[in-house]
């Protein structure tokens, strides 16, 4: 992730100027935006996945923990299928109910926003996992200072989004 203090201060941004919009004030719910915002964060999920599945194997060494969390981190969750996968499971649900495929679509429009936020990050993403497992990276070759400078911009985005929160929520 590219800091999920970032992920959380773009997604309310963009939702925020969004709302302000009249065209697509009138075309997208409140339910829309909670999705884009709240689950945005969803490909960030995927250590549980790991977890689970190390789990699940029985072999419960910490070597193997890390080897599951290598393959798997940023390839399911960061892929376009999870993102059809979300899109086509937000128009079965909204058969049933208009609020629950409007959850559905924000929430894949934020995943989308998400996976495209990650790309820039060193690690890369599987984008096209799993037809293509190889990791996409755009700026894999940065200097260690400027990865130092990345790192440390970790923290400031975390403190940014929590006080915007703070500061939305009076």
């Amino acid at each position: 992730m590219s800091a999920t203090g970032l992920h959380g201060i773009l997604h309310y941004l963009i939702a925020k100027i969004s709302k302000k919009t009249e065209n697509i004030k009138r075309t997208l719910s409140n339910d829309f935006f909670y999705g884009f915002i709240v689950r945005g964060f969803l490909p960030d999920y995927d250590p549980f996945i790991s977890l689970l599945i190390w789990l699940a194997l029985g072999d419960l060494s910490t070597e193997k923990l890390a080897e599951i969390h290598e393959t798997f981190h940023r390839t399911a969750t960061h892929s376009i299928f999870f993102v059809i996968t979300l899109i086509i499971l937000g128009l079965i649900l909204g058969l049933r109910s208009t609020k629950a495929k409007s959850i559905t679509l924000g929430i894949s429009t934020g995943v989308m926003l998400h996976i495209l936020l990650d790309l820039p990050y060193m690690v890369g993403v599987a984008i096209f996992w799993p037809l293509i497992p190889q990791k996409i990276g755009l700026f894999w070759d940065l200097p260690p200072l400027i990865n130092r400078v990345r790192q440390a911009l970790f923290k400031l985005w975390y403190a940014i989004f929590f006080s915007m929160i703070y500061y939305t929520s009076k």
